[in-house]
């Protein structure tokens, strides 16, 4: 062991098989962060990167070398430099093709706020590609056919040869293998039975890391994650690994792993921080020729034990958190997982479809934000956000982008939303491999919301690419290669001249087309106002709106109501209905069509009074069985499988019903999803503002 100057601090450094550094630190010229045993043919490394500052000359980032500056094949393995001509452009050096200094320079970085760098080589089709990635845009990827192994490698931040650029580094990570990113870096909510991803087959040699942020600690098993080949215990890969707050209500994980022929060897850790982010890792690593299990948090090692009885687990499922324990009160983000730290051509994780991606919150547009995932978009979807322009640039940069998540030779956006000097968005779509549409829209009024809607849906058994702005239809266009797009990230993407001048607020991105009944301006809620009708509503659907109650009193008062024709007393008059309830204590009454019920219900905890609140009712084909579920605010009050589905015709959208009491209040953001398959549904006829 060598002792080093760490961030200030004397460490012992030694070899490694990854480094996984989360903190944000200052870069310091000479600061070793360790050593790996090897870096492999196949890597990943990635960091967030924030320069105060360019000058001229050389400003070193990062450096993995074998041992010196340059000269051999691997003392560049890779290094990142900002150019020496203070344009802030990047220069990433790597051995490649035989060169030992092949490079590739990136765009200019702005100033003053953090960028996303991936650089890394991945075998596709028996080929090894070197590829380079700012914030989840593909910049540069070369096809390296003297791809090698490189042994006892340092890892600098910044290095001893060159000064260290003026500026903060964070989320470093260095390791063997493909990375795959399950929860982004917005948190989300832990929820019961929520089945995230799908492992073909689970290595004997794995990487787990993610941030959990708990509200609450209350006796009893809560949930996490949890890795499993099945159920909950009794096998060996019941738990590889499961983790939760134990029992106690105390704070501490409990974390437990299938180890020596123990298919429940468990480790209790100390209590963590309430109402605070920690770091919680797991991994399972080939060492001197014995599998070392280990257990970290924030860094720091709490348990680690050789595992004599190692092996691979097919068909794994990863939950966050499991079916078969309470859920534990709090959120999770940044967590990935390596599935195998060699070459061998194992499947990689597989992020399962989210039901769609929702982000309400307004954003400045100061920092690349990663907003969601969706492990496939369809050929018919929608898009649809609000942007608020305080003055018209000449941006050049996405406001909204939609990205494949994979290392190709193509290019990896698919589609993309800039703003151009006269105050017009430009929307780039990718309608095949090699075919790009630009729609222009209309100026966009200054100092004031306007609403976007990008989607495909097939209309007489053709696929038309649409866009509108405020509901307006701007253009259409053919799509004859329809297709369907894998691992798709949402980006509200980064630029420090939007950051001051441009705000945006209700994205959304989902499979299907997203119909809006009520937009952002709110509207009073009104007895017997019927807004829409729907020729067929599927037995997928998603049901959203925000309501602001001004008043609770006894009785029954309407909000909206679905119903093929009338109150109650056929199976479809309420799909869904939702009422306060009549104790006038402010509580929901949702009632929907479930199980051979023509009136099953749920009545919700009360909500605020002069607030608004989110209400989500849907219904979702879930590992084969139909989920309806009851969301407010974003979080799960009421989940039930639905054995007796199915679709319904003519339906009426009333806001409110002409059965009841309306109630006292406001609506807003009120949209339907009607299906999320390629089946070219009817969409929903939306009566004229103002009719009933």
């Amino acid at each position: 062991k060598e002792i080093l100057l760490l961030f200030g601090y004397f460490v012992f450094a030694q070899a490694k098989d990854f480094i996984n550094h989360a903190n944000q630190v200052l870069l310091n010229q000479g600061t070793i962060l360790g050593e790996l045993d090897v870096l492999k043919k196949e890597y990943s490394v990635s960091f967030n990167i924030f320069p105060k500052s360019y000058t001229n000359g050389w400003k070193s980032v990062l450096h993995l070398t074998q041992g010196k500056d340059f000269g051999d094949y691997g003392d560049r393995i890779p290094g990142v430099w900002f150019n020496e001509d203070s344009s802030g452009k990047l220069v990433i050096y790597t051995a490649l093709r035989g060169y030992n200094d092949f490079n590739v320079k990136t765009d200019p970085l702005p100033l003053n706020q953090w960028t996303n760098v991936k650089i890394g080589q991945r075998m596709r089709d028996n080929t090894y590609w070197f590829y380079v990635y700012l914030n989840g845009v593909m910049n540069h990827i070369i096809e390296n056919i003297d791809a090698r192994d490189f042994k006892n490698v340092k890892v600098y931040a910044s290095d001893p040869w060159y000064a260290a650029q003026n500026g903060l580094i964070s989320n470093i990570l260095i390791v063997n293998g493909n990375v795959e990113n399950i929860v982004g870096i917005i948190p989300s909510e832990l929820e019961k039975g929520k089945l995230i991803a799908e492992i073909p087959k689970f290595s004997k040699e794995y990487l787990i890391s993610f941030n959990v942020y708990p509200s609450t600690f209350v006796t009893g098993q809560h949930s996490v994650i949890h890795f499993s080949i099945g159920s909950d215990l009794g096998h060996y890969g019941d738990r590889v690994p499961g983790i939760w707050f134990n029992a106690d209500g105390k704070g501490g994980l409990y974390v437990s792993a299938p180890i020596n022929g123990n298919f429940d060897n468990f480790f209790i850790t100390n209590p963590f921080e309430l109402n605070q982010w920690s770091n919680v890792e797991v991994s399972q690593i080939l060492r001197n020729s014995v599998y070392v299990y280990t257990i970290k948090i924030n860094d720091e090692i709490v348990f680690s034990e050789i595992n004599n009885q190692v092996q691979s687990f097919d068909n794994v499922k990863v939950y966050a958190a499991d079916p078969w324990y309470d859920v534990q009160n709090g959120l999770i983000k940044n967590f990935f997982v390596v599935n195998g730290f060699t070459n061998d051509g194992l499947q990689t994780v597989i992020v399962l479809p989210k039901e769609n991606i929702i982000h309400n919150n307004q954003l400045h547009l100061n920092e690349s934000t990663f907003i969601g995932s969706l492990y496939v978009l369809k050929k018919e979807f929608t898009v649809s956000f609000n942007v608020f322009p305080k003055v018209y640039i000449d941006a050049r940069k996405d406001v909204i982008s939609l990205r494949m998540n994979e290392i190709s030779v193509y290019y990896n956006k698919i589609l993309n939303v800039r703003f151009l000097w006269s105050g017009k968005l430009v929307i780039v779509a990718q309608l095949s491999n090699k075919k790009f549409e630009s729609v222009i829209t209309p100026t966009l009024p200054l100092n004031q919301w306007s609403n976007v809607k990008i989607c495909q849906t097939m209309r007489e058994n053709k696929y038309w690419f649409s866009v509108y702005l405020n509901g307006v239809n701007v253009k259409d266009i053919e799509n004859t290669f329809a297709r369907e797009y894998k691992n798709i990230m949402v980006y509200a993407s980064d630029s420090e001249y939007l950051a001051e001048n441009v705000l945006i607020s209700n994205i959304l991105t989902i499979n299907g087309n997203a119909d809006t009944f009520v937009g952002s301006i709110p509207i009073e809620l009104v007895k017997g106002k019927l807004i829409a009708e729907i020729p067929k509503l599927d037995k997928k659907f998603w049901v959203s709106f925000d309501v602001y109650p001004r008043e609770f009193v006894v009785g029954w008062h309407s909000v909206i109501h679905f119903t093929i024709g009338s109150n109650s007393a056929h199976y479809g008059d309420r799909v869904p209905g939702i009422w306060f309830n009549a104790d006038g204590k402010g509580g929901l009454h949702v009632s929907a069509p479930i199980n051979g019920n023509l009136n099953r219900f749920f009545n919700t905890n009360p909500i605020g009074l002069n607030q608004w609140s989110n209400i989500e009712v849907s219904q979702v084909l879930r590992n084969s069985e139909y989920v309806y579920t009851i969301r407010i605010n974003k979080e799960i009050v009421f989940s039930e499988i639905n054995n007796q589905v199915q679709s319904f015709d003519n339906v009426k959208v009333y806001a409110a019903d002409p059965w009841h009491d309306v109630q006292n209040g406001l609506i807003k953001e009120f949209f339907v999803v009607n299906g999320i398959t390629n089946d070219g549904l009817q969409s929903d006829n939306v009566s004229p503002r103002g009719k009933a």
